[in-house]
């Protein structure tokens, strides 16, 4: 603990060789932002305020070795597998976003497909778009894969027409064609 204290003030008094411990302490050093913690040193960047997280506030999660003879390709086991998938994402993940995938059921609105296996990328998609007067409220969002994204709003642009609930039911038949096809 020393030797890190030690770095850091090395690293502050460079910038600043003519200014004393106090001042150096007052610029950089903050109480948590976040409340998580009651410590008063955390080192805050003075511009952005950005705090550096401190390495006692990540909890130690060990690895969970796939058992014996499992595998990914065996269909009984498709309930073990998809299970692990939702631990990691949650473990990966920041709150809304869990929440969200919660909320669908680890499912990808648009194509059918699972979001938890991290086969690709997602995004947060506006059910009603913000320049319809849509919010960022849990009603208006869901959780979609880049691809199925991409192809909704290549079929209904953000700024044209609001779409019927028969055309996005349409819409999402074909992302789930293409997605089942391999073309998505």
């Amino acid at each position: 603990m020393n030797y890190i204290w030690g770095r850091i003030y090395r690293y502050l008094r460079r910038p600043h060789p003519q200014k004393g411990w106090k001042w150096i302490k007052r610029q950089y050093f903050k109480p948590d932002k976040t409340g998580q913690s009651m410590d008063k040193w955390i080192l805050t960047d003075s511009v952005t305020g950005n705090q550096l997280k401190k390495m006692a506030w990540t909890p130690i999660v060990r690895h969970q070795q796939v058992k014996y003879n499992y595998s990914p390709f065996d269909a009984d086991l498709k309930e073990y597998f998809n299970k692990r998938d939702r631990n990691k994402f949650d473990l990966n993940n920041v709150a809304y976003r869990q929440k969200l995938a919660k909320k669908q059921k680890c499912v990808c609105p648009m194509c059918g497909m699972s979001i938890t296996d991290f086969e690709e990328g997602l995004e947060t998609h506006h059910i009603l778009p913000v320049v319809k007067g849509g919010t960022g409220t849990y009603k208006n969002l869901q959780l979609v894969h880049i691809s199925c994204h991409i192809e909704y709003h290549r079929v209904f642009p953000a700024k044209g027409d609001v779409p019927t609930p028969s055309e996005i039911a349409k819409c999402h038949k074909g992302i789930k064609g293409k997605r089942l096809a391999g073309t998505l």
